[in-house]
Formats: structure tokens, C-alpha cells, sequence
């Protein structure tokens, strides 16, 4: 929380968004569960731009943990913005 992820791809330039939130959900009791257990958590990033990204699969670049895909979804309104959020179940 508090770190910094460079965003970018389908044609959006490069923006920089803070993590801001980690939030532990939970499990749904009804699930089947298979091989380990994981439980499932959101990330929830404020952005640094003022531009609207779309629901998409987009490249996150962070100084200690590299390059990787993420699925973000822009969540709000909030008083100042949107935010954007990454589920993981």
C-alpha cells in the first residue's frame, strides 16, 4: 500500500496509479475448492491521471515486483475520481 505501478497499453499512454487499498474478501462457502486454498483479496489503485481507462487487461510495471497483465476495472465515483480495482479469487 502506498507504492507506485506504471499502467499502460491499447493505445493509453503510460500513467502512473498508487495502490491504496488491499482488501481481504471473503470466501464464498458454496465454492468448491480445488488444490490449495487461496484467499481471495482486491488491490485498489488511485490513479495519477485524469483520463478514464476501460475495463481491460493492461501492462503494470512496479520497481520491485516487474512487469506483469492485470485486469482492472475503474470503480466509483469517489470524491476525488474514480479508482480502479483488480480482483483476485
Amino acid at each position: 500500500v502506498g507504492t507506485r505501478f506504471r499502467v499502460s497499453g491499447h493505445g493509453c499512454r503510460s500513467h502512473q496509479m498508487v495502490l491504496e487499498e488491499v482488501r481481504v474478501l471473503l470466501p464464498d462457502p458454496d465454492r468448491p475448492r480445488y488444490g490449495m486454498r487461496r484467499e481471495p483479496f482486491t488491490l485498489l489503485f488511485r490513479p495519477q491521471f485524469s483520463e478514464l481507462l476501460s475495463q481491460e487487461t493492461y501492462r503494470i510495471r512496479h520497481s520491485d515486483l516487474g512487469a506483469f497483465e492485470l485486469f482492472v476495472v475503474p470503480v466509483g465515483p469517489f470524491e476525488d475520481g474514480c479508482r480502479y480495482e483488480a480482483v483476485f479469487n
